[in-house]
C-alpha cells in the first residue's frame, strides 16, 4: 500500500468481511475485503464510505460503496507548527498580540488572540520564508502526518501529502446514529444530530432529586 501510495478507506459494520464456515471453535474470521484508493480519488470523491453488509450466499461479505464530492466550507482553526519558534520575531509577535486588549469572557478573548496571531502579517511572512526552504518543509509534513521518516534523505513529499489527507478523513464524521437509533449520513444531517443531542442534554428537566446514595460517605468537615 506504501509503495503504491495507497489508502483503506475504512469501513462501517462487522470488523470482518470473510469466513471459512466451518463451527465454532475452530472457525476463522478476517477482513480480506476492503477498498483501497489513491490521492487522485480522495481528491474527487473527498466523502467516501465502505458498510460491511451481511453475508448470504458466500463466504465473502459484499461491500456496498457510497461517494460523494462536497465542497464544504468548513472554519480552519490555527495550528501550531514546531518550526514557527525558530524565528527570531516569533516571541515578539505573540507578546505583542497576547497584550492587545480584548473585551469578553476568557473563552471569546482566547479566541480572539488566536486569531490574530494566526492572521500577524509577521508570522504568515515568516512561514512563508521557511517553507521555501526543503529541510523545514519536511518538518512540517512530518509534523502534519505523525509518520515515521521513511529512509535517510528522503524527498517524497506526496507521501505526507497523502497521510495527511488520510487522517483527515479519519478525524471526519460520515455518519452517525441519532437519539431514534436512525442513521444520518451528510454534512447537514450529522451536523443536525450532534446539535439535536445536546440540547435534548442540557435542556433536560428530568430531575429526580433523590440524594439517599450520598448517605454512604462519611462526613470529613465537622
Amino acid at each position: 500500500m506504501d509503495e503504491c501510495s495507497l489508502q483503506d478507506a475504512g469501513f462501517f459494520g462487522n470488523i470482518h468481511t470473510w469466513s471459512d464456515n466451518r463451527g465454532p471453535p475452530t472457525t476463522i474470521w478476517m477482513r480480506l475485503d476492503r477498498l483501497l484508493y489513491n490521492e487522485e480519488w480522495a481528491d474527487e470523491f473527498s466523502e467516501t464510505t465502505v458498510q460491511h453488509l451481511a453475508r448470504v450466499c458466500s463466504d465473502h461479505a459484499p461491500l456496498l460503496i457510497t461517494m460523494r464530492k462536497v465542497l464544504a466550507n468548513v472554519p480552519r482553526y490555527l495550528k501550531f507548527l514546531d518550526f514557527w519558534t525558530e524565528h527570531e520575531s516569533f516571541e515578539a509577535v505573540v507578546k505583542e498580540v497576547w497584550q492587545e486588549p480584548v473585551e469578553g469572557n476568557p473563552m471569546w478573548i482566547l479566541h480572539q488572540k488566536l486569531k490574530k496571531t494566526n492572521k500577524r502579517a509577521e508570522l504568515n511572512e515568516a512561514k512563508a520564508e521557511y517553507v521555501q526552504f526543503l529541510k523545514l518543509q519536511e518538518v512540517v509534513l512530518r509534523q502534519k502526518a505523525k509518520a515515521n521518516w521513511l529512509t535517510d534523505g528522503d524527498r517524497n513529499t506526496a507521501y505526507f501529502h497523502s497521510v495527511i489527507k488520510g487522517r483527515r478523513k479519519k478525524l471526519s464524521l460520515q455518519r452517525i446514529q441519532d437519539n431514534t437509533g436512525q442513521w444520518r449520513e451528510g454534512t447537514e444531517d450529522v451536523a443536525n444530530a450532534l446539535v439535536d443531542y445536546f440540547q435534548n442534554i442540557f435542556n433536560s428537566d428530568n430531575s429526580t432529586g433523590d440524594f439517599r446514595s450520598l448517605n454512604c460517605i462519611s462526613p470529613r468537615v465537622t
